[in-house]
């Protein structure tokens, strides 16, 4: 299985949810690789804006695959947050939260990843993140 975003919060728990479940996973991680030295999980760091990245993910999950391992689930969970009342934010974060939570979602999509999980009845799931303002 492959899980995108494990740095933290749901990324992380769904990895150590299914690593305890016996899975072997490949996982991707911005800053910290929180799954160091742990058996049956093999990490590589990805950001989503950087489309080399998403390209070196997409070669160490393929590389895997070639080495015996299948592919049996996508998490796409990786994606960024803002969080404040939308007039008091500038568009450039808006813009930064598009280019991940969209743009790194459509090219983590498009590759082979997503091909070989769906085929033979593999699954997909996706973690969409939102924006949300209050007005008080």
């Amino acid at each position: 299985m492959v899980v995108t975003g494990c740095d933290s919060g749901i990324g992380l728990s769904v990895a150590e949810l299914l690593r305890r479940r016996g899975y072997v996973l490949a996982v991707s991680y911005l800053t910290s690789n929180p799954f160091e030295g742990v058996a049956g999980v093999h990490a590589c760091r990805m950001d989503l804006r950087v489309p080399a990245d998403v390209e070196a993910f997409v070669g160490f999950v393929n590389r895997l695959c070639a080495s015996g391992y299948s592919l049996s689930a996508v998490v796409n969970n990786a994606g960024v947050a803002l969080g404040g009342p939308v007039e008091d934010l500038p568009m450039s974060l808006f813009r930064e939260v598009f280019e991940v939570n969209f743009f790194g979602a459509v090219a983590s999509d498009s590759s082979s990843i997503a091909r070989r999980a769906t085929s033979n009845r593999r699954r997909a799931v996706k973690n969409a993140s939102a924006v949300e303002s209050s007005s008080n």
